[in-house]
Protein backbone atom coordinates (compact mmCIF):
# COMPACT_ATOMS: atom_id res chain seq x y z
CA UNK A 1 0.00 0.00 0.00
CA UNK A 2 1.88 3.12 -0.83
CA UNK A 3 0.77 6.33 1.03
CA UNK A 4 1.89 10.34 1.07
CA UNK A 5 1.32 11.98 4.85
CA UNK A 6 1.21 15.62 3.62
CA UNK A 7 -0.88 16.17 0.92
CA UNK A 8 -0.29 19.53 1.49
CA UNK A 9 3.44 19.16 0.87
CA UNK A 10 3.10 16.34 -1.95
CA UNK A 11 0.68 15.92 -4.47
CA UNK A 12 -0.86 12.73 -5.55
CA UNK A 13 0.95 9.74 -6.67
CA UNK A 14 0.03 7.42 -10.04
CA UNK A 15 1.21 4.29 -9.35
CA UNK A 16 0.09 1.15 -11.87
CA UNK A 17 -3.11 3.67 -13.04
CA UNK A 18 -3.89 4.08 -9.38
CA UNK A 19 -4.03 7.48 -7.43
CA UNK A 20 -2.52 7.69 -4.20
CA UNK A 21 -3.03 10.40 -1.76
CA UNK A 22 -2.42 11.36 1.45
CA UNK A 23 -3.70 8.09 4.45
CA UNK A 24 -5.18 10.50 6.35
CA UNK A 25 -7.69 12.00 4.23
CA UNK A 26 -10.48 9.59 5.40
CA UNK A 27 -9.27 7.59 7.36
CA UNK A 28 -5.83 8.12 10.11
CA UNK A 29 -5.94 4.52 9.91
CA UNK A 30 -6.12 3.13 6.76
CA UNK A 31 -6.72 -0.44 8.00
CA UNK A 32 -9.94 -0.24 5.44
CA UNK A 33 -7.96 0.02 2.56
CA UNK A 34 -5.46 -2.74 3.51
CA UNK A 35 -8.67 -4.93 3.91
CA UNK A 36 -10.48 -4.21 0.77
CA UNK A 37 -7.48 -4.20 -1.41
CA UNK A 38 -6.74 -7.90 -0.09
CA UNK A 39 -9.42 -8.39 -2.68
CA UNK A 40 -7.55 -6.80 -5.37
CA UNK A 41 -4.24 -8.44 -5.12
CA UNK A 42 -6.03 -11.99 -5.13
CA UNK A 43 -5.86 -11.57 -8.88
CA UNK A 44 -3.22 -14.02 -10.26
CA UNK A 45 -1.00 -13.13 -13.48
CA UNK A 46 -4.12 -14.26 -15.71
CA UNK A 47 -6.86 -11.97 -13.86
CA UNK A 48 -8.28 -14.79 -12.52
CA UNK A 49 -9.89 -13.78 -9.16
CA UNK A 50 -8.73 -16.22 -6.65
CA UNK A 51 -9.77 -16.27 -2.69
CA UNK A 52 -7.45 -14.12 -0.59
CA UNK A 53 -4.69 -15.09 1.41
CA UNK A 54 -5.15 -13.09 3.84
CA UNK A 55 -7.83 -13.41 6.86
CA UNK A 56 -6.72 -11.63 9.62
CA UNK A 57 -4.81 -7.74 9.65
CA UNK A 58 -3.38 -6.47 12.61
CA UNK A 59 -3.14 -2.85 13.09
CA UNK A 60 -1.06 -1.73 15.82
CA UNK A 61 -1.82 2.51 15.67
CA UNK A 62 0.53 5.19 16.12
CA UNK A 63 -0.40 7.01 19.81
CA UNK A 64 -3.55 7.62 22.19
CA UNK A 65 -5.26 10.85 22.66
CA UNK A 66 -5.38 12.71 25.80
CA UNK A 67 -8.84 12.09 27.71
CA UNK A 68 -10.86 15.72 28.20
CA UNK A 69 -13.10 16.34 31.06
CA UNK A 70 -16.75 16.29 30.44
CA UNK A 71 -16.22 13.70 27.24
CA UNK A 72 -18.37 10.72 27.40
CA UNK A 73 -15.36 8.30 27.93
CA UNK A 74 -13.54 10.63 30.53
Amino acid sequence: MYGNLSPLYLPPVKVNGIDFWDDGLLNNNPIDQVWSARHDLARNDSGVYQVPVATCVVSIGTGHIKELPGSPSG
